[in-house]
């Protein structure tokens, strides 16, 4: 290598590393000034930053009290029936076709599958025609039935209004569930639900 290379070698150098050293020492462009290069759009909200709160709203709901006792109600008696006449029809009619070669369905447990009416129609069975402890329950039976969708119908149509906050509303239906490794990282799964 020739002396005339070496010293155009060395300076060079010296520039490049006198060029380093003041790009080091140079002050940062603020972070507002635009870059070249870079494409700079509109800021963008603040995620953490909510909207403005929506002024509160009045809407109508059906009355979830008649709603409940209703439905309960109409288990309960719909259910006692549809369930006698379903361990009849599983157990009790196989056992007695098959012990008295009569294949006949009775008809007394036959209405209990028909609901609101089905019950009184039982009652004016000749199988029940002197039992009068037994035909005054499917009189009551049915009578509880009708009832209880009078209850259901009078709580969807008897709605009430109520004022929501339109924030608070949507905030109640926010829930997440997590699911990772256990506490601590743990072997094994953790399941985390969130409610917001």
């Amino acid at each position: 290598m020739t002396n005339g290379s070496r010293w155009l070698l060395s300076a060079l150098f010296a520039v490049s590393l006198g060029s380093l050293s003041a790009w080091a020492e140079a002050p940062p462009p603020p972070s507002d000034a635009p870059r070249a290069g870079v494409i700079h759009l509109a800021p963008s909200a603040d995620p953490a930053q909510k909207p403005a709160a929506r002024p509160p709203q009045t809407v109508s709901r059906p009355n979830f009290a008649l709603l409940g006792v209703g439905a309960g109600a109409a288990t309960v008696s719909y259910g006692l029936a549809l369930g006698s006449a379903l361990i009849y029809g599983a157990i009790v009619w196989p056992i007695h076709a098959a012990a008295t070669k009569d294949n006949a369905y009775s008809g007394t447990m036959a209405w209990l599958f028909v609901p609101l009416v089905g019950p009184i129609f039982s009652a004016q069975t000749d199988l029940l025609k002197d039992e009068r402890g037994l035909r005054n329950l499917m009189y009551v039976d049915s009578a509880v039935q009708v009832a209880s969708l009078g209850l259901i119908l009078a709580g969807i149509f008897m709605r009430h209004d109520v004022t929501v906050t339109p924030d608070e509303d949507e905030d109640d239906d926010k829930t997440s569930f997590l699911l990772g490794p256990g506490p601590g990282g743990s072997a094994g799964l953790s399941v985390m639900l969130a409610l917001d």
